[in-house]
C-alpha cells in the first residue's frame, strides 16, 4: 500500500487547512470523519481510481472523497503497512535425472530400511508448487543415467513415471520404511533435481534386487520384462546396460 497524509487544499477549490482553527474540529470530529471516509473508500480497493461511494460531511456540505484532499491518498491510516519478506523461490527447474543407486547388500536374508521423500540442503518456501513444477517437467522428459551412459526418457513413459512420484516431489523431508529381501544387492531409484538453489534428491518405493554390484538394474522402474531379473531386458523404454540404447523414447 502507499503512504499518506490528509491534506485540505485551497488549490482544489475547497476549504483550506489554515481556515480550520477550532482544535475540536482539527483534532476531533473532522479528523475522525476523514479517517472514517478514508477507511470506507479504501475498503476492498487497492488504487485511488477504485475509490468511490464515500462522502465526507464538511462544513460546506457533503462532498465525495477526493484522494489527497478530503481523504488519505492510500489506506495506511486504516491498514498500517508491514514489510513482508519476499518468498524464496528456487524455480525454475534446470535439470532432472534418474538412476538406480545401491543402498544395501547382504549374503543372506536382509531387512532393508530406505528413505522416501525429498532430501536437500536448502529451504523451498512452497514445496507443493515446487513439486508440481518438477512433476510437470519430469513428465515431459528426464535423463536416465546408467554405467557410462545416459538415455533420454520422454512421452508416455516419462509421464507415467512422473505421475507415480507426484506425492514424493511435493514432500519437504523424508520418512523411513522397511522391506525384507533375500541375499544380494538392493538398489533404489532416485531422482536428482537441479534448480536455482542447488540439488534435491527424491526417492520413493521403487527398489530392486540383483546378484551383485556389477549387475545394476537396466530398466526404468516397473519396465523390466521380468521383474525378478532387473538386470535384463526391458519391456519398454531405454536399457542403460546396453551401449545401443536409443537417446529418446516416445
Amino acid at each position: 500500500m502507499f503512504c499518506v497524509t490528509v491534506v485540505l487544499s485551497r488549490s482544489q477549490g475547497v476549504v483550506g487547512e489554515e481556515n480550520i482553527t477550532d482544535p475540536t474540529v482539527r483534532d476531533g470530529p473532522l479528523e475522525k470523519m476523514v479517517k472514517y471516509c478514508t477507511c470506507k473508500c479504501c475498503e476492498g480497493h487497492t488504487t485511488p481510481i477504485d475509490w468511490k461511494g464515500c462522502l465526507l460531511p464538511l462544513p460546506i456540505g457533503w462532498v465525495p472523497c477526493a484522494p489527497g484532499i478530503y481523504v488519505e491518498t492510500n489506506c495506511s491510516i486504516c491498514h498500517p503497512s508491514t514489510t513482508t519478506p519476499p518468498s524464496h523461490s528456487c524455480l525454475p527447474v534446470q535439470n532432472i535425472t534418474g538412476q538406480w543407486l545401491q543402498i544395501q547388500s547382504s549374503s543372506s536374508d536382509q531387512s532393508v530400511q530406505f528413505q522416501k521423500g525429498v532430501t536437500r540442503s536448502y529451504t523451498v518456501s512452497d514445496t507443493r508448487t515446487w513439486g508440481t513444477t518438477v512433476s510437470a517437467h519430469a513428465g515431459v522428459s528426464f535423463g536416465f543415467s546408467g554405467v557410462g551412459i545416459t538415455a533420454g526418457v520422454s512421452g508416455s513413459i516419462s509421464q507415467s513415471i512422473a505421475k507415480g512420484y507426484t506425492s514424493e516431489f511435493e514432500m519437504s523431508s523424508t520418512e523411513t520404511h522397511t522391506f525384507n529381501y533375500g541375499p544380494g544387492v538392493v538398489w533404489q531409484w532416485q531422482f536428482t533435481v537441479t534448480d536455482r538453489c542447488g540439488s534435491s534428491t527424491i526417492t520413493g518405493n521403487d527398489l530392486a534386487l540383483t546378484d551383485g554390484v556389477l549387475d545394476p538394474p537396466c530398466c526404468l522402474p516397473g519396465y523390466s520384462r521380468n521383474i525378478s531379473v532387473p538386470h535384463g531386458e526391458c519391456a519398454a523404454g531405454p536399457n542403460v546396460c546396453s551401449a545401443l540404447t536409443s537417446v529418446t523414447l516416445v
